[in-house]
């Protein structure tokens, strides 16, 4: 996926889940002389994620200089590679009739306020993908464990928990791909 990042609307808090991204995934940094500064801690995970990433600063002056150009270069990306999937990083809603238009175009492209919401977004669908038939109505509780525990044994015993030992083992088998950035074995 390539993230669109709106430093200026989201900060610092845009970031969590960086530490979730692949090789496979690209980070676009849109920021401005009004917000560049960085803290630390976001750094150091930005520096250490496995994601391309590229420093995009923007001009600004006018009202939403960087919004129109972060839609600008989203429309570029589109148009150089319309198979691939974007997400703009922002809670600016104004955001969400540029992805309506791509939309309808056949263009996959979504809006989050986070790293995470659209890491949880995908992996609730892969969820439902890689669960048994019998357990596919439980994906949004399997994903409420997922989010809640920090390591995968943290995950298979509150699965056991809720579901017992057999069912549980069914489950975890299935969703233990998804799980290689838990800690643990």
């Amino acid at each position: 996926m390539i993230y669109l990042i709106d430093f200026e609307n989201v900060s610092n808090g845009g970031f969590s889940g960086i530490e979730n991204l692949t090789e496979k995934d690209e980070i676009k940094l849109f920021y401005s002389e009004k917000r560049s500064t960085i803290s630390i801690g976001v750094h150091r995970k930005l520096e250490g994620s496995r994601a391309k990433k590229e420093y995009l600063p923007i001009k600004t002056g006018g009202k939403n200089a960087l919004d129109f150009q972060l839609v600008t270069w989203l429309g570029y990306m589109i148009a150089r590679n319309e198979n691939a999937e974007y997400c703009i990083v922002s809670n600016d809603t104004g955001f969400d009739y540029a992805i309506d238009f791509w939309e309808k175009r056949g263009a996959r492209v979504m809006r989050s306020a986070d790293l995470n919401g659209v890491q949880m977004k995908h992996m609730r669908e892969k969820l439902k993908e890689l669960l048994p038939a019998a357990s596919k109505d439980e994906a949004d509780r399997i994903m409420e464990l997922i989010s809640k525990y920090k390591t995968k044994q943290g995950i298979n015993n509150a699965l056991v928990k809720k579901y017992g030992s057999e069912d549980a083992g069914v489950i975890y088998k299935s969703i233990r791909p998804m799980l290689a950035g838990k800690k643990g074995k």
